[in-house]
């Protein structure tokens, strides 16, 4: 509990956010002071600083001590961080510290949220009645959160592009997220991309050579990664004794062991030729 005789004034900061919208508020026990609908771009920790921005703004010189209560830890990190490069936090160090020169003690203290706080409730309910406002706050534009979400918009066209495409790695490989490959030497790394591409020396050396499609000795039809990985008999064997599943998809998947397939390809004479 807070101790309520030891300050003036306390406030309560909250924000919230949906999949289209950040907002935040300002309450005290009884009352809403504030509540803000930010840009959707805006994070939820830029939301949760901007609401103790804004109660620390509501403080007058009617008070001495303030209390600002907030469930965001890391936004009190941000504030303590002498050296933070997010304007917000540097907005609010700067208020704090010319009120405390007008002797205005502000502590921002840290409330777990939803355990019974009836002012944490309070915030938490004001911020999401501020979703559906029509009102935005313009001026909070962080370039890290403008950063995000042009990042995720060239993620979402990329993929789109990418589910369009009809490459081998697509189908191996259907979302475009990092997949790094687990730790190996860096030839079996080349050998490993170049499967997961459907290009190499056994398959498609022909091209270089302007000869015609190299043919498997066994089948008689064109040689392919996925006819050799999973396809021909001849080396049936051969997948069974190292875990060869047959589906180059989960066989060729970064978080399969591809110590397999690099086995695999040195058992039937076809690592080099990779």
């Amino acid at each position: 509990m807070i101790n309520s005789n030891k300050f003036d004034h306390i406030l309560y900061t909250d924000a919230s956010k949906n999949e289209n919208s950040v907002s935040c508020s300002v309450t005290t026990l009884h009352n809403t002071i504030a509540k803000h609908l930010l840009p959707s771009h805006c994070s939820v920790h830029t939301g949760e600083l901007y609401g103790i921005l804004t109660a620390v703004n509501t403080i007058t010189n009617t008070n001495k001590t303030v209390a600002i209560c907030t469930d965001s830890l890391s936004s009190i990190h941000s504030i303590n961080n002498i050296y933070t490069q997010n304007p917000l936090a540097q907005n609010i160090q700067e208020t704090c510290h010319a009120l405390a020169s007008q002797n205005i003690s502000v502590s921002i203290l840290w409330v777990p949220s939803h355990v019974g706080i009836i002012g944490n409730e309070r915030a938490d309910q004001a911020a999401k009645e501020a979703l559906n406002s029509d009102l935005t706050v313009k001026e909070v534009q962080l370039y890290k959160d403008l950063k995000n979400t042009l990042k995720q918009i060239t993620t979402n066209k990329w993929q789109n592009l990418w589910n369009q495409s009809n490459t081998k790695l697509q189908s191996i490989q259907p979302t475009i997220n990092v997949n790094n490959l687990p730790p190996m030497n860096r030839r079996d790394k080349i050998k490993i991309r170049r499967l997961r591409i459907g290009h190499t020396r056994a398959t498609h050396g022909y091209v270089m050579e302007s000869g015609n499609p190299t043919l498997c000795e066994h089948c008689n039809c064109q040689l392919s990664v996925k006819h050799f990985l999973s396809e021909c008999p001849q080396y049936n064997v051969a997948r069974q004794r190292h875990n060869i599943t047959g589906d180059t998809k989960e066989d060729l998947n970064p978080s399969s062991n591809l110590n397999n397939i690099i086995n695999y390809l040195k058992d039937i004479k076809l690592y080099s030729y990779i």
